[in-house]
């Protein structure tokens, strides 16, 4: 009677714990990817300005190209159209703002977690 090598089974059984890993994997990055897009989202929060904190979500969450975030922001005023290139200066500027800001919060909060260690040390 032949017998079969079980070498089908066998790589049946590879790819199925491969696929496996690589589902935890995706969980895992998804996660991950979750955590820190709420962390960013914490720091966007106390932007004061409000457009400073359009700018930053359309620019990195919604990926929004520099066009789309300026009418997004100004392109329901008169003169939109007529001062373009003025409004699109604002947006600049409103995101370069938004970036120092954000830099401002990541310092005070990195001052804040070493203090809060060096406490329970």
């Amino acid at each position: 009677m032949p017998r079969g090598s079980g070498a089908p089974s066998d790589r049946t059984g590879l790819m199925v714990m491969r696929k496996m890993e690589l589902e935890e994997q995706i969980k895992e990055t998804i996660a991950e990817e979750q955590k820190e897009r709420a962390s960013i989202e914490a720091m966007i929060q106390r932007v004061k300005h409000p457009d400073e904190r359009a700018v930053l979500r359309l620019r990195y969450f919604d990926r929004a190209d520099w066009d789309g975030i300026c009418a997004a922001l100004y392109g329901d005023r008169q003169d939109y159209l007529d001062r373009l290139d003025s409004y699109q200066n604002r947006t600049y500027k409103a995101h370069g703002r938004a970036l120092l800001r954000l830099a401002e919060i990541l310092k005070e909060s990195r001052e804040n977690d070493g203090d809060d260690r060096g406490a329970t040390d």
